[in-house]
């Protein structure tokens, strides 16, 4: 924290055209300037005083200047969904980059897009590569795995993708829980219940008195 106010305090004193900017911003109530005119105007005095920044690869795109490098360092997670032409933008913002996230999930999809864009693929780059984790693990080093694995509240449910997917190599954690997660309960046959109804009385009865 010391270090932050140190460096925010020594961005606010060299550029006081810029620290006289984002004050009188902080100070209204409405009416204040797009974020790409403010980062645009007073970059310095603006990471400054906030040095980490989250958003999506379009926010990036929509409200950051792309002519120079604003960060130290670029972070993507979930980078197996995101596509290589929406992380460019991102990665020419920063000087050095950290790409998270695992080959084994589904690869992102364009099925929702209004058109496909056609290319040429012997000048495009990217060709063949289905995400940015895709194409920066064809070259970057060095690449760590991540083997705990806690987010299952139970144990079964990561059990099977463990065994098949990640060849037992994921440390998982025994769940409390020890009753199969299928059982099946015998409900009595009712006699002039079933063809012609939606749900049996019978059973919507035992539904409920389970769950209660």
């Amino acid at each position: 924290q010391r270090s932050h106010a140190l460096k925010a305090l020594s961005a606010r004193n060299a550029h006081p055209g810029q620290d006289q900017m984002i004050r009188k911003e902080a100070q209204k109530k409405s009416r204040h300037l797009p974020l790409r005119k403010l980062f645009a105007e007073a970059p310095d005095v603006l990471l400054g005083l906030r040095p980490c920044w989250m958003a999506s690869p379009l926010s990036v795109s929509q409200l950051t200047p792309g002519d120079r490098q604003l960060f130290d360092v670029v972070i993507f997670d979930e980078a197996s969904q995101v596509l290589p032409e929406d992380a460019i933008t991102s990665l020419l913002r920063g000087k050095q980059a950290v790409i998270a996230g695992d080959r084994k999930q589904l690869p992102p999809t364009t099925f929702f897009a209004a058109g496909d864009i056609e290319t040429d693929d012997e000048d495009d780059a990217t060709a063949g590569f289905q995400s940015i984790l895709d194409v920066m693990s064809s070259f970057m080093e060095p690449a760590w795995n991540l083997d705990w694995h806690y987010r299952s509240r139970d144990e079964a449910l990561i059990a099977y993708s463990n065994h098949h997917i990640y060849s037992g190599r994921l440390v998982t954690f025994p769940g409390p829980a020890v009753s199969d997660a299928v059982r099946h309960i015998l409900v009595p046959h009712e006699p002039g219940q079933g063809a012609q109804q939606a749900s049996v009385a019978a059973e919507v009865r035992t539904v409920v008195d389970l769950i209660k």
